[in-house]
């Protein structure tokens, strides 16, 4: 058998209803916290080199993935191979940027531990 409000107990609907009222209402209120990041405003150098850079690599760029798009669909296991070294370039990057920061960290701890000479 199905549960509705009006099968249970009257205290036990209106607090259901009570729950189901309050709900929607941090529903709503989360939606409104997330709905508008605050993004702080960036120079206005940065603005125009960044405008600079987009307007001379764009065109380049887009003649290049769309290579790249043709080249998968003419051959798609050169177009898989690429992607897979692709994730495998990533993760040596990802590996590499690790090792170093564990390095560095230990140099670090090294230089304020260890006595002066």
């Amino acid at each position: 058998m199905a549960r509705t409000l009006r099968t249970l107990r009257p205290d036990a609907a209106a607090k259901l209803d009570q729950l189901e009222v309050g709900a929607s209402l941090l529903e709503q209120a989360v939606r409104n916290a997330i709905a508008e990041p605050y993004l702080p405003p960036s120079p206005p150098f940065a603005r125009r080199l960044l405008t600079s850079v987009s307007s001379q690599l764009g065109p380049k760029l887009r003649v290049v993935r769309s290579l790249i798009v043709l080249l998968g669909r003419v051959v798609p296991h050169l177009a898989a191979a690429l992607r897979f070294g692709r994730g495998l370039l990533v993760d040596a990057v990802k590996c590499i940027a690790v090792a170093f920061g564990v390095l560095l960290a230990l140099a670090l701890l090294i230089g304020l531990v260890a006595p002066p000479v």
